[in-house]
Parts: C-alpha cells; structure tokens; sequence
C-alpha cells in the first residue's frame, strides 16, 4: 500500500483522524503545495465543516455573522466556524435555489470544502496566517 492509500484508508476510516489531516497537511507543505499550511491551520484548530441535509447534502462552513443562527447543532456548528478574514475569501457557492448562499459557504464535497478553506487561508496576509498558526499550536 502506497503512502497515499494507507491515508485514505485511515481517512475514510475516521474523516475527523486529526492525526492523519495532519500528516496530510506536512506532505502538502513539503510538496510545495499551497494547500498545505491551511490543512494546517485547520486541522491545529480542529475545524471542519458542518454537514447538512435539509435540501441535499452539503458540506458548510460558517463564521461569526451567520453560526448564531445554528447554535442548536451545538459543536458541529463551533467546528465549521471559520474568522470572518479567513471565510470571507472562500468564493460564494451556489445555494440550493439557485442563488447564491449568504448565510453559509456550501459544498457537496466534504474535501472540495476542506479544500477552498485551505486554499482562502492561503490568501490570508501572512501576518494573519502566522497569527492564526500560532493560536492553533497554543490550543491545540
């Protein structure tokens, strides 16, 4: 089993194995990839976005205007809760009807949602990020 398999496996045995996000995250910083420091980022600070299947399933991601709204699915809505800088560069998705979300940014992929977070961080000052870096390696 190649590197890559054996993290699949361990992901789709657990999709919430920090460990493994984590391992994830350093190979794509090694690689070059610009995904790498937000994988980071968000696996340090336990962040991963909500599921919902009211209309269809879609994988969301909320921020500090919008999660009160949802405070009744309790620590699934903390773990999708990204700071306004950092959701406010996730490009706008499409809603359900047709129009586009303003409450939540939606995906009906959970690593496409995993991915757009990790790539908006990476639009982040670079202040922000080492900012934010270092809040998630004192929590986590």
């Amino acid at each position: 089993m190649t590197p890559a398999e054996e993290f699949q496996r361990r992901l789709d045995a657990d999709p919430m194995n920090w460990e493994a996000w984590l391992a994830f995250a350093d190979r794509l910083v090694a690689e070059g990839d610009p995904r790498g420091l937000g994988y980071r980022a968000l696996t340090l600070l336990r962040r991963h976005p909500a599921y919902f299947d009211k209309v269809q399933p879609l994988w969301v991601w909320m921020n500090g205007r919008y999660a009160p709204y949802y405070s009744y699915r309790g620590e699934e809505i903390n773990r999708a809760l990204l700071p306004d800088d950092w959701y406010d560069l996730i490009p706008r998705s499409q809603a359900p009807n047709g129009g586009t979300s303003e409450c939540a940014i939606e995906r009906t992929n959970f690593v496409d949602a995993l991915d757009d977070a990790a790539l908006a961080f990476a639009q982040l000052p670079a202040e922000r990020r080492t900012e934010l870096l270092s809040l998630s390696s004192a929590s986590g």
